[in-house]
């Protein structure tokens, strides 16, 4: 069947099914619905959307993020406001949204032609900007906050978990914690997405998010153990989000530069570190966020360079290949719902 409209099965002695919807558009309203969530968790400005009849709004909030937290060994604040709240708290927190921002701008960057006419219904809708890319860069302008002039970026933004009040009502102070390898190299990675995505759109800003991803990149070959040493352990005020191993991300971070920019020294190192850590899909205890390798081997294998190691390539999809047979496994013969997890 490939007529579009709405439909049902019926059986002889069975009935009817509920009805359905066969359409090229089916999913447009359920990724409208989850991208103006985005909206919705926008940090230091005013925001109201309404959904199926009930509106939610708050006004500015979080206007002073924020001040250094000792473990940065820096004193006095750093402008930081803007960005998505995390979740349930309003915390910002670099590492993990940096998974959120590579998969949305690589989705972007894969379907450009359909993302782009995509209309919110929100205030900024027909701008500049398609609005799946306003929404990102609010983002994005955000974690450049967040990096030092090192190059290397903080891990998180935080106060703790305020429980039962607005957003515009959490006043108490904010900190911006130390310094991680793991949340720059998912910084690096982004900004190098960016700068791709944004490049036909805003030369300057995807020249800006260029620069970063460099600049940060630098920061990790000045740094090549994982910082800090140990790995990212303070949860004395919102979510730990650590992440002991940083070689997944630095991949990532290289992979990103050299899909980017073609250059030698990042196509180098991947072929050098690509098996630094056994891929994993998928993880059963949910630590997807720190696991990168395999976003890290899905973009190398779709690199539109030339120049990109065929070895390494063939070697990736080989390492993918056992992950999803026992995908196939789980979906033919352990559930009956065909989910693979």
């Amino acid at each position: 069947m490939t007529d579009e409209g709405d439909y049902y099965v019926q059986v002889a002695g069975l009935g009817e099914s509920y009805n359905f919807t066969i359409s090229n558009t089916l999913f447009n309203n359920i990724y409208i619905t989850l991208m103006r969530g985005f909206y919705g968790q926008r940090c230091g400005q005013a925001v109201s959307i309404t959904h199926r009849g009930t509106t939610f709004s708050h006004s500015a909030c979080h206007t002073g993020d924020a001040t250094y937290a000792g473990s940065t060994g820096l004193s006095g604040t750093r402008v930081a406001t803007g960005g998505w709240h995390d979740a349930g708290d309003y915390g910002k927190y670099a590492l993990n949204c940096g998974v959120t921002m590579g998969e949305m701008l690589l989705m972007y960057e894969r379907y450009k032609t359909t993302l782009e006419a995509i209309s919110f219904g929100l205030p900024y809708s027909g701008g500049a900007l398609p609005d799946t890319l306003t929404e990102i860069k609010y983002n994005l302008d955000w974690m450049l906050k967040m990096q030092h002039t090192t190059g290397g970026v903080f891990h998180k933004l935080s106060n703790g978990f305020p429980q039962g009040i607005m957003p515009q009502d959490d006043t108490d102070t904010r900190y911006i914690f130390q310094i991680s390898s793991c949340a720059t190299g998912d910084f690096a990675a982004v900004m190098a997405i960016a700068s791709r995505v944004f490049e036909s759109y805003d030369a300057t800003y995807a020249a800006t998010c260029l620069a970063a991803a460099r600049s940060a990149w630098t920061f990790l070959q000045n740094n090549p153990t994982i910082v800090p040493a140990g790995g990212f352990t303070d949860g004395s005020m919102g979510g730990i989000y650590g992440d002991t191993n940083d070689s997944d991300e630095r991949l990532w971070a290289a992979v990103e530069l050299f899909n980017t920019t073609g250059e030698t020294e990042f196509n180098t190192y991947v072929a050098a570190h690509y098996t630094d850590r056994a891929l994993t899909l998928m993880s059963d205890i949910g630590d997807d966020w720190k696991e990168l390798h395999p976003v890290a081997y899905f973009s190398y294998i779709k690199s539109p360079q030339a120049s990109v190691n065929t070895t390494v390539v063939n070697a990736m999809k080989t390492a993918f290949q056992t992950h999803v047979n026992t995908f196939r496994t789980r979906i033919l013969s352990t559930n009956g719902y065909k989910y693979i997890l």
